[in-house]
């Protein structure tokens, strides 16, 4: 077994099969976070549902010397340190998710809203100094954007008191707009690893209308780690279903976007290809070409795996 360690040129046979490199490319993927996955968690990304043929593959991977592994955790190109940086992420994110899941119930009495999931860094069970509380959200048809005022209006409260990591909604779309037009490894992997905490039939729904994601991660399963709030049918949001409130919304999506918009002319953000989306629809604000870095070091750690070790990653 290759120690965490030691940099040394592998014994490697001419080619990998289809689950060997679906493996790789999945432990490449959590390289570019320096996060070692359990091989219970494979399971969830590789290629095949067979596992018999994963763990045979795995351990084929390891005798090779091209996956790194200690106890049940498995990655590439990296020292074993990064088992304990995992372990003390895992940690924190325990204290966030009970505070997430304390601010969904909250939240799932509010009208206009439909579904709410954590993404992000909390999302795959980690959280450092850095990291905030991420919410991707589903609102009610032609409500996107009086739900955006009154998340607004939370997150300002909570910056004056110091508290914004704890709440960042910086994702939401309508229940009549599930599916994702941004198809990639990156967006695939966010979409999987969504924790929902509210409504997980809308959650469901969600999922089969982005059905896409298959073809990266065929046999994902569903993310059950916490029990939903069941979705609550309310007279507040037959109240709100008038037509008042569509003009409403639509006035603030004119709000938002003429603020947007002046906000990326002086300079205030700066936002690179689909990481800004504004529409009656949509809102997406991640910002500092994230999406598009994860991308390209996915990309460049397939070619310095590629080049190291002389097998070809096909997909």
């Amino acid at each position: 077994m290759l120690s965490a360690t030691t940099i040394q040129q592998p014994i490697v046979s001419t080619e990998l099969s289809t689950v060997s490199q679906s493996i790789v490319r999945v432990l490449l993927y959590f390289k570019i976070f320096n996060y070692p996955i359990t091989k219970d968690e494979l399971f969830s990304y590789v290629s095949s549902d067979n596992k018999i043929e994963v763990q045979a593959s795995l351990a084929k991977l390891i005798g090779e010397e091209l996956v790194c592994s200690k106890g049940d955790f498995v990655w590439v190109m990296n020292g074993a340190e990064i088992i304990n940086d995992r372990l003390a992420g895992n940690q924190q994110a325990e204290k966030y998710l009970r505070i997430a899941t304390r601010q969904a119930r909250l939240l799932s009495w509010f009208p206009f809203i439909k579904c709410i999931c954590i993404s992000g860094s909390l999302s795959k069970l980690y959280m450092d100094d850095h990291s905030d509380i991420d919410y991707f959200i589903i609102a009610n048809k032609r409500r996107l954007w009086l739900t955006k005022l009154l998340m607004s209006v939370i997150v300002e409260t909570l910056e004056l008191l110091g508290l914004r990591k704890y709440f960042c909604p910086n994702y939401i779309i309508t229940e009549n707009n599930l599916s994702i037009s941004d198809r990639n490894v990156y967006t695939a992997m966010e979409i999987i690893t969504l924790i929902p905490l509210y409504n997980e039939a809308e959650y469901d729904r969600f999922l089969e209308a982005n059905h896409w994601i298959k073809e990266y991660f065929p046999f994902y399963k569903k993310n059950t780690l916490v029990n939903c709030y069941p979705s609550r049918l309310t007279l507040f949001n037959h109240f709100f279903s008038g037509k008042f409130f569509t003009w409403l919304d639509t006035s603030a999506f004119k709000f938002y976007k003429n603020r947007f918009a002046g906000k990326v002319r002086n300079g205030k953000i700066i936002a690179f290809d689909n990481d800004m989306v504004i529409t009656e629809n949509d809102f997406k604000l991640h910002l500092s070409g994230h999406r598009k870095r994860i991308l390209q070091k996915h990309q460049q750690n397939i070619w310095e795996f590629e080049d190291r070790y002389g097998v070809m990653l096909n997909f």
